[in-house]
């Protein structure tokens, strides 16, 4: 090697390996916040809060990183992995209830626009003629749902007096009402579509005619400690709904959905859900109008 071919090595190397200090001190410098995608083969539709976050936290300037966590774990573990150990998690999406508030600090901005709570109900194709006549709240307490046992829809149904099973992962679930454990699923117009795609299974139906809704909200949650990021996912949502590119987004994740399940021409059965009693007010000007058809004043 002659010395120009030396000299070259060295002023490159010198370059480069600035430029890799250069970026780890910048990585250093930036807040990890970590995140969980879910489990749950079945539960695709999770990634829209995962993408929504990503463009939050961009908004939120050059302060954060966004990385995903691979610990396997359920909503109701994740919350109480934020609460205690901040560190592993930072942040979770998940229906709001009075202990999860308890529990966790929300960004008050409904990521779902309050349709979590507009549930239709999935049952087995044989069954149809069976829930043909089904319009009202008694003609469903004859009959069982299945609900994640950590999920406050679950407590929602029972305050309601409707029978109710709760497993674990929302595939379980599928697999007992196929196999007749249970007579429906209620699942939120912006989730099963996509989940009885993955499925590809002709043996569940969804009931064209019938609907369940309550009022509710499924959140952003941090830890209560955790000010700045709070703040900063607020702010950042905020101008993206002035921007119009929040509602870009849930156009192009559930607007055909949405279109599918038209409120106007379904039975509906309200239900009342305690589980806001002692929560912040839900924003009603973020809300779809189908979710504020549930509040009476």
């Amino acid at each position: 090697m002659n010395w120009l071919n030396y000299l070259t090595l060295i002023v490159f190397f010198c370059f480069t390996s600035g430029d890799l200090q250069a970026e780890a001190t910048d990585n250093s410098s930036k807040k990890t916040v970590r995140y969980l995608l879910g489990h749950d083969e079945v539960r695709l539709p999770d990634l829209y809060p995962q993408h929504l976050l990503q463009a939050v936290i961009e908004g939120c300037g050059s302060g954060y990183q966004l990385e995903r966590s691979e610990i396997s774990m359920l909503q109701g573990r994740a919350a109480m992995e934020i609460a205690e150990d901040p560190g592993s998690l930072s942040v979770v999406w998940t229906m709001t209830s009075s202990e999860r508030e308890s529990l966790l600090k929300p960004v008050p901005i409904p990521i779902y626009r309050g349709l979590l709570g507009f549930r239709v109900l999935v049952v087995r194709r044989q069954d149809l003629a069976r829930f043909s006549h089904i319009r009202t709240i008694e003609q469903l307490k004859e009959l069982r749902a299945v609900q994640g046992y950590d999920w406050p829809d679950i407590e929602i149904l029972r305050a309601n007096a409707l029978p109710v099973d709760g497993y674990g992962t929302t595939s379980e679930m599928y697999r007992l009402l196929k196999e007749g454990f249970v007579d429906y699923f209620p699942r939120a117009v912006i989730e099963v579509d996509r989940e009885l795609e993955v499925l590809n299974d002709d043996s569940f139906a969804v009931l064209p005619d019938i609907a369940l809704i309550y009022p509710t909200a499924g959140y952003f949650f941090t830890n209560h400690s955790d000010i700045e990021l709070n703040t900063c996912l607020t702010q950042s949502m905020e101008k993206m709904i002035a921007s119009g590119d929040f509602m870009t987004m849930f156009e192009r994740y559930f607007g055909q959905s949405l279109r599918r399940y038209r409120y106007a021409e379904m039975a509906t059965i309200v239900l009342a859900n305690p589980l806001l009693e002692t929560t912040r007010p839900i924003n009603r000007k973020y809300l779809d109008h189908v979710a504020t058809e549930v509040y009476k004043d």
